[in-house]
């Protein structure tokens, strides 16, 4: 059998210890570690319906870490395949968001702004009474003011 086949002594052996042990089903090959795990379309569904659920407490947004996670048995380079194929983009600004909960942006459009507001009132300030003026504490600056 080893001069037929061309194979080394050990690997003939253990043919022989698998043939013995389960038959023919037992010379088929051994499930090895190192093989990708293939993902079927149930998997595909499961990590997109997990995107329409609300995020666990204390999270802002779904991370294809945090789907790890919560998923259990789907690698990150799977969720992060499923999302390219879907157009889906996680927000790397989330992520820093999600560090600091206590920095929120509101956007307003700037004619509309009450900043604007505060400024106009500055440069009527500048104007009529910081420019050109001469103070050496605040308290006099206050009193210009008033």
């Amino acid at each position: 059998m080893m001069t037929e086949s061309a194979s080394m002594p050990g690997t003939v052996s253990k043919w022989r210890v698998r043939f013995a042990k389960n038959g023919m089903k037992g010379l088929f090959d051994a499930p090895r570690s190192g093989t990708p795990t293939h993902y079927d379309k149930e998997t595909e569904l499961r990590i997109l319906s997990k995107l329409d659920e609300p995020v666990p407490h204390g999270e802002s947004v779904w991370t294809a870490r945090l789907l790890v996670k919560e998923l259990g048995d789907v690698s990150d380079h799977h969720i992060w395949r499923v999302f390219r194929k879907h157009g889906i983009h996680l927000q790397r600004r989330r992520s820093w968001l999600s560090r600091h909960p206590n920095v929120h942006f509101h956007y307003t459009p700037t004619n509309g702004s009450w900043l604007n507001q505060i400024e106009v009132w500055f440069s009527i300030l500048t104007v009529r009474v910081l420019r050109n003026g001469s103070y050496t504490s605040p308290i006099q600056v206050r009193n210009a003011i008033d």
